[in-house]
């Protein structure tokens, strides 16, 4: 469960608000969508829940805890946190990204391919055909991209069997 309640994020002091007040409680097994125009607080939100930036004020719980409490490197390896278009490293091949998490927690090698080639062919993406391509953002379109941060997400749920996923979509109308 993600709860915020009362939360807000300033930059400036109190000036402004990025994000000013926000109250809302995600259960198992619902989805949130934070949908708005661009600089409305969405992104700031979701890095408020992992702490990439702290609220100014406020409460943000994940699973019943105050997530200013916890370890931020295990908060973040808790909940699948997929940024679109920069969550994935240019110097790494397609499979060296996939097994990002499972490499932190120290799967075996075995363990780690047969997950990988099980989540790329999930989203269309045949590890036969992807695993090795080194990923540069130049030549990959959106539609890889979004299945290699699918891959990512799915790796952080699956791999620590956790509930808790946020996913930072941009799309442009």
């Amino acid at each position: 469960m993600i709860k915020l309640t009362h939360v807000s994020k300033s930059f400036d002091g109190g000036q402004t608000y990025a994000v000013k007040d926000l109250s809302f409680q995600v259960r198992k097994g619902e989805t949130l969508v934070l949908l708005g125009s661009s600089g409305c607080g969405k992104t700031t939100t979701l890095k408020m829940i992992n702490r990439l930036i702290e609220p100014t004020q406020g409460i943000v719980e994940v699973d019943g805890k105050d997530v200013m409490g916890r370890n931020p490197v295990e908060l973040r390896r808790q909940i699948g946190y997929v940024f679109q278009g920069i969550g994935l490293f240019p110097h790494m091949t397609v499979e060296q990204n996939v097994e990002i998490v499972p490499r932190l927690l120290g799967w075996s090698s075995c363990s780690k391919r047969e997950r990988m080639q099980e989540l790329l062919n999930l989203v269309g993406l045949p590890a036969e055909s992807f695993a090795q391509i080194l990923f540069t953002g130049a030549v990959i379109d959106r539609s890889f991209r979004t299945g290699l941060n699918t891959c990512a997400a799915f790796n952080t749920l699956t791999y620590i069997d956790r509930h808790s996923l946020t996913i930072c979509q941009f799309v442009n109308f």
